[in-house]
């Protein structure tokens, strides 16, 4: 996924409901974090987001470089699942970031 015109990305996020753990799923990008509340789903993955882009701006290489898009299932729970709003992602570049929530049905 590249950036908007303005260098803003928008990242699509899952949040569903696996036992105790809440787990935050990325769709654009297939990787994960979970934590006990949704709260603390959405904090985790704002974290490994940003540490991503930390170590892709220390190492010179682009983040999420071999990185494939979630399954599509994954695709098809996110359109169906109930919106949370997004939330800006400061990351260490330039460009900055959204991520769309949404909880799983």
């Amino acid at each position: 996924m590249m950036p908007d015109m303005d260098g803003s990305l928008e990242l699509r996020v899952l949040l569903r409901r696996e036992g105790d753990w809440w787990v935050a799923v990325c769709v654009e990008y297939f990787f994960a974090t979970q934590a006990r509340t949704i709260a603390g789903a959405q904090e985790s993955f704002r974290q490994a987001y940003l540490a991503a882009l930390l170590h892709a701006h220390q190492t010179g290489r682009p983040a999420f470089e071999n990185v494939a898009a979630a399954p599509q299932r994954y695709v098809d729970e996110y359109e169906h699942a109930v919106h949370l709003g997004s939330v800006r992602l400061e990351p260490v570049a330039a460009n900055s970031a959204r991520a769309s929530f949404k909880r799983a049905a």
